[in-house]
């Protein structure tokens, strides 16, 4: 996934006119190049977000200054963050994309774990949660080992991962 917000930007008098120009800009781009694109006079200073690409929310009046700002700080999300951005809002361990951007070591990430079972059987292989013997590791119900570890950490599955608040 490509680490990328883009917005469609429509002149909000011409479009209440009946007459829509609108255009797509890749964030950040100055806002002298969208009203240029889009049409904006000095008279009017209306415009709205009808549609965007990203994974979280954009409103019709979010302040493109500030969506600027999230897209230049991008290159210091990793990758698995940016990737799970919704679920990550969704828990509330960041309550903003702008939280996400600037403290992205909040969580803890295990890669390719998406139920408990596969939880329970990372946790035994790396000795994570308690020290499992090898001859014992076998015996271990791993869905409950991880669905327990799950409940008493706060845990959560995500797209491409498990995430815990760090």
């Amino acid at each position: 996934m490509e680490k990328e917000i883009s917005i469609f930007v429509e002149n909000l008098a011409r479009r209440n006119a009946g007459n829509t120009q609108g255009a797509w800009f890749t964030l950040p781009v100055p806002f002298n190049t969208i009203a240029r694109k889009i049409g904006l006079s000095e008279k009017e200073e209306e415009w709205i977000i009808t549609d965007y690409e990203a994974p979280f929310n954009i409103g019709e009046y979010d302040n493109i200054n500030k969506l600027n700002r999230i897209a230049t700080e991008l290159d210091n999300v990793p990758d698995y963050l940016w990737e799970n951005a919704r679920d990550l809002l969704d828990s509330g361990i960041y309550e903003s994309i702008e939280d996400l951007v600037s403290d992205p070591e909040r969580v803890i990430y295990l890669p390719n774990i998406s139920e408990d079972s596969d939880l329970g059987s990372y946790l035994v292989e790396h000795n994570t949660w308690y020290d499992v013997p090898d001859n014992l590791a076998g015996y271990i119900n791993t869905r409950k080992f991880g669905q327990d570890y799950r409940f008493s950490t706060d845990g959560f599955f995500a797209k491409t991962g498990f995430f815990i608040s760090a």
